[in-house]
């Protein structure tokens, strides 16, 4: 496969959500079941992986719920503060994703 195709693909494929790899997971072991009894992929387990679903599907709601909250929270630490000296340590970036700043804010 040619890098531009390799590329091309790489961009395409987006990774599975956590409750949509339940989904997946479910979908192909009840096909891998269906035609290959002889692997024991009991109906019990595929109820316990819908099960476990919903489990992370409530987990990541409670998450979300909480995430106006914290943003709140940490608007406020710096709510009245306009004005601070710090010397920029460093900065790491990967793949323009993420950033880490380290400063030290001088004590005057």
């Amino acid at each position: 496969m040619p890098a531009s195709q390799y590329h091309t693909c790489e961009a395409d494929l987006k990774p599975l959500s956590l409750p949509a790899t339940f989904d997946h997971l479910h979908d192909a072991l009840k096909d891998l079941q269906e035609d290959h009894a002889d692997l024991e992929i009991t109906p019990d387990f595929l109820s316990v992986l819908k099960d476990d679903k919903k489990e992370v599907e409530v987990e990541i709601q409670q998450i979300q719920d909480t995430i106006p909250a914290l943003k709140a929270r940490l608007e406020s630490l710096w709510q009245g503060q306009s004005e601070y000296e710090y010397e920029l340590v460093s900065v790491f970036t990967h793949r323009g994703k993420s950033i880490l700043v380290l400063v030290a804010i001088a004590d005057n």
